[in-house]
Order: structure tokens, then sequence, then C-alpha cells
């Protein structure tokens, strides 16, 4: 009878430290340390204990690739779109934000609803072209073209010799990178944050080969949709 008791026990705590072992980090926290991992940079500890791999702080994240890449879509050589995606970066850390509601929660699943509040992307070309033409009347000026503050006022010249000067300007601005870049990262700066939020569904699955950590269900999907709410201009 004693050997009896002492082996039930022993296969009672044999039990309880293998679902120990295999017990995961809560969805909650998980989904806020996929979050701010891939999208703020912090939190990598808890990202590690939720998924077992590691994102260093020194390389690129899948966002911050995605972002020199849209950028460099726009015009931007590769050395510029980092300046440009850095940029942005430092508008996203300040200027958006999110929330975690855990939907369902079981033992080898999870749904989570992240609303999340990115930049007001909506207004960003106009911006562009707004600090464009505020930057090639300064150049106008600067040339010698008299009476010149506004767009229109630039669409109104009638002296061959203002019309010259001013074409020589415009296209002297724009086969110049470092204006692109210029105007591009003042427009990031002045982004401000979404008035309405847009909803993701993240959903955690067990790692099939690794019981005791999560995974994303179609992570790149998520990341690319979760990126452009963020930040993404267009």
């Amino acid at each position: 009878m004693k050997k009896k008791v002492i082996w039930a026990f022993l296969m009672v705590t044999a039990i309880v430290f293998l679902g120990a072992c295999n017990k995961k980090e809560a969805a909650k926290v998980s989904a806020e340390a996929f979050m701010n991992a891939e999208f703020y940079l912090k939190d990598f500890d808890q990202y590690e204990k939720s998924f077992g791999k590691k994102i260093v702080e020194s390389d690129d994240t899948a966002m911050t690739e995605q972002l020199a890449v849209q950028l460099a879509e726009l015009g931007l050589e590769e050395d510029e779109s980092k300046k440009a995606a850095d940029a942005m970066f430092t508008v996203l850390q300040e200027r958006t934000s999110y929330q975690v509601k855990v939907v369902k929660e079981t033992q080898d699943e999870a749904t989570i609803e992240l609303t999340i509040k990115g930049l007001a992307t909506d207004k960003f070309e106009a911006e562009l072209q707004r600090l464009s033409i505020e930057k090639i009347i300064e150049l106008v000026t600067s040339a010698g073209i008299e009476n010149v503050k506004t767009e229109e006022d630039l669409r109104n010249l009638t002296s061959k010799a203002d019309l010259d000067k001013a074409k020589q300007v415009v296209d002297e601005f724009h086969e110049d990178p470092k204006n692109i870049n210029e105007i591009m990262v003042q427009a990031i700066a002045d982004m401000e944050m979404a008035s309405e939020p847009k909803v993701v569904t993240l959903v955690l699955e067990t790692n099939k080969e690794r019981k005791k950590y999560w995974e994303v269900n179609d992570e790149q999907r998520v990341i690319n949709e979760i990126t452009h709410i963020l930040v993404m201009p267009y």
C-alpha cells in the first residue's frame, strides 16, 4: 500500500512538472511582446520567453526593412531611404499606440484583437507637395526672381528670363536626391496620429516543435497588415 501511494505521488509530480514545462506565456503578454519587439524595438526578453526566438536590437526588424524598401520606391537612394525610415521610426514610437484584447484563449490557441492607431498617412502626399513648393519658392527667390511667394505666383510668371530661370531651379531641385530626402524627412516629422483606430486579428498557436512557445499564425501577413496601418504612406 505504501509503495502504491509513493508511486501515485511520483506520477502526479511528473505530470505537474511536465505540464509546467509546456506551459506557455499568457496570450496577452505574448501579443504585447510581439508588438513591442517587432514594431517598437523593446521587450526583447519577453518576446524570447513567448516565442523562443530572439530579435536583436541592432538588427532591422521586418517592419523597418519594409519601410526602407517602400521609401526607396518613392525615389530615394538606399542611404537616403534608411535616413527617412529612421525618421519615421522615431515618429512611430511617439505618435502611435495599440491595445490588446484577448477574445479567446485555450491551451493551444489564442485569438487576439489588436486595436491600432497609426499615423495619419492620408495627408502625407499633400504635405510632401506643400513642402516641395515651399522649398522651390525659397530657391527661386534665392535665384533672383522677385515677388514669388506662392505656387500661384510661380505659375503666373510672364518674363521669359524668369520662366527659364524658374524651370532650371525646379529641374535641379528634382534631380538632387538630397532634396527629396530632406522633404521626405520633414513630411514624416509633421505626421500626426490617425483619429480612427483599425483592428487586426492576431492568432497565436502552439509551436508545433516546441510546445512551450507560441507562434503567430500567418506571421508575415500580420506584420504586413500592422506595418501598413502604422506607417505606410500609401
